[in-house]
């Protein structure tokens, strides 16, 4: 069986986190298809105690440096487990890839392209895009998490040769329930917005085009992730909606409620890899209300309702459209219920495992 080595990148930069989450999925779910180790000596990342026995860092306390101490430590770790070349495929979990005997060969993972489309959005000190670069220039595989991934990339590195990337879609491990979560969260209807709301995630003109339809039809706003931020808080007072806005933090079991209970999810992010709350509230049942923006019509076909990120009358025109049509919300739950059966683990981890028998010819 195929021994893959994981180095510990993505575990030292998140405690959780789509990349971390993706690679705790192809160790945890991967069908008996290829064996794995993950390098690093420790890591407080919440998925490691199930697919690896990396020890929490031992000093629990935190303290200026910590990260920097903890990457340093793990580091010298990865490149001891690359010397001793003791796998077939190194899968190197983010782009800064350690130097190490060029044997064995390298499979890239890429994610999206948000530092190249967004560098306002970063540090001019942040080194994502160079390090990515780097590294797929020394892959001898790279994995596309989907078709707009792909075109993406070959926009910005026409350099990078096509022939050795593989689009390989994401899945998730939440399957369907018996029956819904039947304790409401919340008192009152509420639209659903998960995850971070920071620049291009859009999260201002989204509140700008739900306020009419939360004032007039008494509904909430309900967002995962962290407490709304000053400017959040100033924003959501300008619209006059702050009383009627939470957030919360959600483990898997709450956020699945949230999803079932929606009156429906809106995701209007400008740019996403994939977009994997797409195949949550597909899961969920839960109406989605898309941007036509970047993967989204790929990844959510005719189960989902668009609106035009250039046009805020569109957006608060489909936002009310899906408040006022419970016709409406029940087609797009049955035909997004349908479009998640399209994105199963097993074709993941077999396109995946596919990736590594080519790395290794």
């Amino acid at each position: 069986m195929m021994k893959i080595l994981y180095d510990s990148q993505c575990f030292d930069m998140q405690k959780f986190g789509g990349v971390s989450r993706y690679f705790y999925k192809l160790a945890k779910y991967n069908c008996g298809l290829f064996d794995y180790k993950i390098s690093g000596k420790y890591g407080d990342n919440i998925y490691l105690p199930e697919i690896s026995k990396i020890q929490p860092f031992p000093i629990k306390a935190a303290f200026k440096g910590k990260g920097r101490a903890l990457r340093a430590v793990n580091k010298f770790f990865d490149v001891r487990a690359l010397k001793k070349l003791d796998y077939d495929v190194f899968h190197s979990t983010y782009y800064s890839v350690p130097k190490y005997p060029k044997e064995k060969p390298l499979v890239i993972t890429v994610h999206d392209f948000i530092h190249e489309i967004f560098p306002g959005d970063f540090s001019s000190k942040d080194k994502t895009a160079l390090f990515k670069k780097d590294a797929m220039e020394r892959a001898e595989r790279i994995i596309a998490i989907s078709q707009c991934t792909k075109n993406d990339l070959l926009k910005f590195y026409p350099e990078i040769n096509p022939e050795k990337i593989d689009v390989v879609l994401h899945a998730i491990e939440w399957g369907p329930r018996q029956k819904k979560a039947l304790q409401k969260p919340f008192p009152k209807p509420y639209i659903l917005f998960t995850g971070q709301r920071r620049g291009y995630k859009n999260f201002e003109a989204f509140a700008r085009a739900a306020a009419p339809a939360l004032l007039d039809n008494d509904l909430l706003l309900v967002c995962t992730g962290a407490p709304f931020s000053d400017g959040e808080k100033a924003l959501l007072d300008e619209f006059k909606i702050s009383d009627r806005a939470f957030s919360l933090f959600a483990d898997d079991d709450t956020l699945r409620s949230l999803y079932e209970n929606a009156l429906f999810f809106c995701f209007p992010s400008l740019y996403e890899g994939f977009g994997l709350p797409i195949l949550e509230a597909f899961v969920s049942e839960c109406p989605a209300l898309l941007s036509d923006a970047s993967c989204f019509p790929e990844i959510a076909g005719d189960a989902a309702l668009y609106f035009d990120t250039k046009n805020e009358a569109d957006f608060a025109e489909k936002i009310a459209r899906l408040v006022q049509s419970q016709s409406l919300r029940q087609e797009l739950a049955k035909k997004g219920r349908a479009r998640f059966d399209e994105f199963t683990l097993q074709k993941m981890m077999a396109g995946t495992a596919a990736v590594y028998q080519k790395a290794l010819r």
